[in-house]
């Protein structure tokens, strides 16, 4: 966020806060004071400022602070600030105090400034959790100037002092991109899969293992080696424990993501279902592989077992029910597809989700009219205006797509027209209509009659290089341009269609 004249006058307020906490009341209100014969100088006026005014540095975007801290210090200066002790704004050896100033010079950029304030900081402060905060903020001051190897050194011994779980995790990930950011690959896949180990302390875990693999695979793409050696050491582990599902779930997902191997990948899937059956999330993650590895029918077989569960809620049964559906249509079974969902969705539809969800099976079954006329159904089903707007303008899209132009602009016009205060709505239905004003107005691809002239006889035959006849200028046809015919071929020269054209005979 740039920085206002608000923003600048909140910092300005902040500044006179600091000067009143360490002025006496006499210097704060000169009417207290006795007389006295000496005058102060006048001070003249002073003058709002404008953002043309500010200094470049302050207009500036602000860097991003990294999402596993607040920006550096503030949160420990407001505490103190709070407290009934004020620091002294004189005493440069309060450290933080001089974390607090280092936050706001990173804020707006200042790492010169910073660097050195951190530095003392560090020096003088005998508190576990300031220490900590002001190491994480210095090690962002570093990484900001370009030193990489001092950030790492930074960043690790505040992951190795940490103590909430989840920040450390945060804490590690951030230290791995560091050294991978050094060229040390190996240091920051040691780092990942440090962070890796499951820990139940930790309530993000699930979020903390997809950034894992995040990482991990930046680390793997800049060292291939590495992750094969990986997989041979996994291999390794798991047959000493086939059981391990961490370890499998893992293996899973760099078959998926990494390695691209969806077959592979659903072979752990599988176990790990197996081990655990009545593990929803593992069931639908085993149906994802199956889809993902094309294995339609297996993905089928697997929802209709859900659906058929004991004490299954009906909304996940509609679910499964529809997932069906469509795993039939992407298996080339369209017939079968659109008569289980006639008979196992669309007979129980009621709510406006329902038309929505159908509308896109019935589209990517080529049932344009059936998909249109469920958009229909959902905008009048529909209660939120957004929710009318999004069904109305897709059946625009549909048109669109189908090139009739007319259509999708009339819809559009009419949502432009119907929904005048919802700017969602105006902008959508603008966006719409300029794109089919494009379309309509798009030219027409110039024609231009070409001949390919072999060179030579049988295997030294060359294609000459394609010529534009002299009439035509600038990708614009003459007005004597004659139709497109099929390219002349020399006396010699074999058709493409005739076997002997495989060897040039």
């Amino acid at each position: 966020m740039r920085v206002t004249e608000y923003s600048l006058c909140f910092c300005l307020v902040f500044v006179a806060r600091l000067m009143v906490m360490t002025t006496s009341a006499s210097e704060v209100i000169p009417s207290l004071q006795p007389p006295t014969t000496v005058e102060k100088p006048a001070v003249a006026p002073t003058q709002p400022i404008s953002p043309q005014q500010i200094h470049p540095s302050f207009q500036q975007q602000p860097p991003q602070m990294p999402s596993h801290f607040a920006p550096p210090g503030l949160g420990i200066l407001s505490q103190t600030l709070a407290g009934p002790e004020l620091p002294d704004v004189k005493d440069m050896t309060n450290p933080a105090y001089l974390l607090g100033l280092a936050g706001i010079h990173l804020q707006f950029g200042a790492i010169d400034r910073a660097e050195p304030l951190l530095r003392t900081a560090l020096e003088k402060t005998k508190d576990a959790n300031q220490k900590l905060a002001i190491t994480q903020a210095l090690g962002l001051c570093l990484e900001r100037k370009g030193d990489n190897k001092g950030a790492a050194e930074q960043f690790e011994s505040a992951y190795n002092a940490s103590t909430n779980p989840s920040e450390k995790a945060q804490l590690g990930l951030s230290l791995a991109g560091t050294y991978l950011r050094t060229g040390d690959a190996d240091k920051a896949q040691s780092i990942a899969l440090d962070v890796a180990k499951p820990d139940k302390a930790r309530l993000d875990e699930p979020y903390i293992q997809q950034n894992v693999l995040h990482t991990l695979t930046e680390i793997w793409q800049a060292k291939p080696a590495l992750l094969d050696a990986y997989l041979a050491d996994a291999e390794a582990a798991l047959a000493k424990d086939p059981s391990d599902t961490v370890l499998l779930q893992r293996l899973s997902d760099i078959y998926s993501n990494v390695k691209h191997d969806p077959v592979k990948a659903a072979s752990y899937s599988e176990r790990i279902a197996a081990a655990h059956p009545d593990d929803k999330m593992a069931q639908y993650r085993l149906a994802a592989s199956y889809q993902q590895s094309k294995q339609f029918d297996k993905a089928i077989d697997l929802y209709k077992k859900l659906m058929a569960a004991p004490g299954e809620r009906k909304d996940e049964v509609r679910s499964q029910a529809f997932q069906v559906g469509m795993m039939m249509l992407q298996a080339g079974k369209k017939d079968d597809a659109v008569a289980w969902i006639k008979d196992n969705y669309v007979k129980d539809m009621t709510l406006s989700r329902d038309y929505s969800m159908v509308s896109m099976f019935y589209e990517q079954a080529g049932m344009n009219a059936e998909a249109e006329e469920s958009l229909t159904k959902q905008a009048e089903l529909a209660k939120a205006p957004d929710e009318k707007v999004d069904a109305k303008l897709r059946i625009a899209d549909m048109a669109f797509r189908k090139k009739d132009y007319d259509k999708a602009e009339s819809v559009a016009k009419a949502v432009e027209a119907e929904f005048k205060d919802n700017m969602n709505a105006q902008n959508r239905a603008t966006a719409m209509i300029k794109r089919v004003e494009f379309e309509k107005n798009r030219p027409a691809a110039p024609i231009v009659a070409v001949k390919a002239v072999p060179v030579g006889k049988g295997q030294d035959a060359k294609p000459q290089a394609l010529v534009t006849p002299p009439d035509v200028k600038a990708g614009v046809p003459a007005t004597n341009a004659k139709p497109p015919t099929a390219p002349v071929l020399g006396a010699d020269a074999v058709p493409a269609s005739d076997p002997k054209a495989a060897d040039g005979k």
